[in-house]
């Protein structure tokens, strides 16, 4: 396991879009006091209507996986909650080759082992898929159209696809699936992460996400 974030408990929360996993996540640290980590797109001037566009999604999506290290300097002591870690990158490169639109697996998969050889990654101590009704999900993204979240990543097979593959990886790495019903019941469900996590190293998860893609 590596050492990079000893002290640290980095919790990883993935979903699908318009899951409600930010808004839970502000409310969870806000409650908790603990360290909320933005996602990915926070760190990155990359719009949604660019990504739109099959030719530039391969570059912008492996761009997302790439700003991770970007993240590192904001992890602190004590409680750090991920909005997504490489686990939802990987359950979008899965998505996309199952709905038949790009096959990014072995460019995915050399950029994460490259990543995690060079410590240019966040490793989770904890893994936590939320999931959310898809009606709710799709009411939600009509409300936010402002937003210019690609259609494609709230087509019904797409939101399948990426909860299956994070399903799988949780009996995999270990982990819990939240479901956000009740935002207060929700977040007692995470009483679970001040037991011991079950920790897995980079060479795990190099062969886990290889063994999901395949």
């Amino acid at each position: 396991m590596s050492k990079m974030h000893t002290g640290k408990i980095n919790i990883a929360f993935d979903g699908n879009v318009f899951v409600g996993k930010t808004t839970f996540l502000k409310k969870l640290a806000k409650e908790k006091s603990f360290n909320y980590i933005p996602e990915h797109s926070d760190f990155l001037k990359v719009s949604n209507s660019a990504i739109e566009h099959r030719k530039t999604l391969p570059a912008a999506h492996l761009d997302f996986v790439r700003s991770d290290f970007l993240r590192i300097e904001y992890l602190k002591d004590g409680v750090n909650l991920l909005d997504r870690s490489f686990v939802s990158f990987s359950a979008f490169t899965y998505a996309f080759e199952r709905m038949g639109q790009l096959d990014m697996r072995e460019n995915f998969l050399g950029l994460l082992q490259d990543m995690l050889q060079k410590q240019r990654i966040v490793i989770p101590t904890h893994y936590i898929h939320l999931k959310s009704n898809y009606e709710i999900a799709r009411q939600r993204f009509v409300q936010n159209k402002k937003q210019q979240t690609p259609d494609f990543l709230i087509e019904k097979f797409f939101f399948d696809y990426f909860d299956l593959y994070c399903k799988r990886w949780i009996q995999k790495a270990g982990g819990k699936e939240v479901e956000i019903l009740d935002e207060n019941e929700s977040i007692e469900a995470l009483d679970f992460i001040s037991t011991p996590p079950k920790l897995i190293s980079n060479q795990e998860i190099f062969r886990f996400t290889s063994d999901l893609f395949y």
